[in-house]
């Protein structure tokens, strides 16, 4: 009886069901990305979650609120930030426009926020609330608006080196203790020259009263 052998499937074929699995995963990472979306021109904010997070409606009422927090900075005083997003933007309508970064690890949406002509991203960072925080990628004529919008110290500072800062900051170090050495010096050689006129009235007594009896005087 002769032995039947299955047919190996070609080597071709490993290569191709990678490449279709890569491709559906990323479909379905693109599809869950944009539902819901946020349309432009199309948001309520509902709610301040925190400094940096908000929570609009959806366009169709029958889905949940977004999630919508503003890309490009770093929220520092967390307390302001979220009095004045609750103060100027709740119950309002704003305009949502979108960048290559998508979501944040936690699922909220990144986006930057206008509300009319006023860029609430940039607005936090000029009251001092927020810093600029810049991402590969990103666009980048936003990224100069979140930029400009930093005070010049901050950016004075930001684009300083941390080595030329710390030679800086021993620099100071050093020319502060020079100038304590320098004023004790100065110190001392004023206290020694105010002994002086002591020093030689003491010297001047102490010649007259060792001054030798003249001859013939009688002791």
């Amino acid at each position: 009886m002769r032995r039947r052998f299955r047919r190996r499937p070609p080597l071709w074929l490993w290569p191709a069901l990678g490449i279709a699995a890569v491709l559906v995963g990323r479909a379905w990472l693109d599809w869950r990305d944009e539902a819901p979306a946020v349309l432009a021109d199309d948001a309520v904010v509902l709610s301040i979650l925190d400094g940096q997070t908000l929570e609009l409606a959806a366009p169709n009422e029958a889905q949940p609120a977004i999630r919508v927090r503003l890309l490009g900075i770093r929220v520092v005083d967390d307390v302001a930030a979220r009095q004045w997003l609750a103060a100027t933007l709740v119950n309002k309508p704003v305009r949502i426009e979108r960048d290559k970064r998508r979501r944040a690890t936690d699922g909220a949406q990144l986006a930057y926020l206008y509300l009319g002509p006023t860029f609430v991203n940039a607005e936090l960072i000029r009251r001092g609330w927020a810093n600029h925080d810049p991402y590969p990628g990103d666009s980048a004529s936003r990224a100069k608006l979140l930029r400009e919008a930093q005070p010049k110290q901050s950016r004075l500072r930001a684009s300083i080196p941390l080595s030329e800062a710390q030679n800086r900051t021993s620099g100071s170090s050093i020319e502060i203790v020079l100038m304590r050495h320098s004023s004790s010096r100065v110190a001392a050689k004023s206290s020694h020259s105010s002994l002086r006129p002591a020093r030689s009235r003491i010297s001047s007594s102490l010649t007259r009263h060792s001054s030798p009896i003249p001859s013939g005087t009688p002791q």
